[in-house]
């Protein structure tokens, strides 16, 4: 509770709050303020694994209208502070390649670091947590009367999952001129896809690499994940 009340007094001072271990993983970012330089201009939002919010973007494109995907509780009274400011709509369920139920991990203390994978060693945090049984929907399905105005952007950071994110939206991908793909180098966790499939799976839809706006790095194995910048060609 008290971390949240920080977040939303520094949130309105223009600050965002890093725990100690973020702000290392935020080392050797490249620039997420370089989203706004893209020649695309996003009407439309859709940031799956919402969390605490990912400011930069939603600065970035001051005018888009947001669809936040978070099943985890712990950040809805936040979601719905930030739709006060700006019109959107909050989908309360996880995202996934078919219709289940799922059970989640949640760490107490940093919801962020929830998962439906396990975590390897590298990526352990030892902090307890607890599991949740929650709802998985495909991203074709969960958005489903959801108006998509395009230009449309699509970030995902499901901690592993991605490539069962995407699977799942193969409808909203053919919509989709910008996509930010949180994508671990390192093995983060167990039964997640390799950096290579994913980045495969995208060039099957039509989509090429084109930036990086966020490294973590980790002394022990380089690069653990990296925030990459997809989109079709522009010519």
């Amino acid at each position: 509770m008290f971390g949240r009340l920080m977040d939303k007094a520094a949130g309105a001072l223009g600050y965002m709050v890093l725990r100690e271990e973020h702000l290392r993983e935020r080392q050797g970012t490249v620039g997420w303020e370089r989203l706004s330089t893209l020649p695309v201009r996003p009407r439309t939002v859709i940031d799956v694994g919402v969390a605490d919010g990912t400011p930069e973007l939603y600065n970035a494109y001051p005018d888009a209208y947001l669809v936040l995907i978070e099943p985890v509780e712990e950040f809805f009274e936040g979601i719905q502070t930030l739709l006060s400011r700006r019109p959107g709509v909050h989908l309360p369920v996880a995202l996934g390649d078919a219709p289940q139920e799922l059970t989640m991990r949640v760490e107490v203390g940093d919801g962020a670091k929830s998962s439906l994978l396990p975590r390897t060693a590298l990526s352990a945090t030892g902090r307890e947590g607890c599991e949740r049984r929650v709802r998985v929907l495909p991203l074709d399905q969960a958005i489903r009367g959801v108006p998509l105005e395009q230009p449309l952007l699509l970030k995902i950071d499901v901690e592993g999952f991605e490539l069962n994110v995407l699977r799942g939206a193969t409808e909203v991908l053919r919509r989709t001129d910008l996509l930010i793909v949180e994508t671990s180098v390192a093995k983060r966790f167990e039964g997640a896809a390799t950096f290579a499939a994913v980045v495969s799976f995208l060039a099957s839809q039509d989509f090429a690499l084109r930036d990086i706006v966020h490294i973590a790095r980790d002394p022990r194995v380089g690069v653990r994940h990296a925030d990459l910048v997809f989109a079709r060609d522009f010519a």
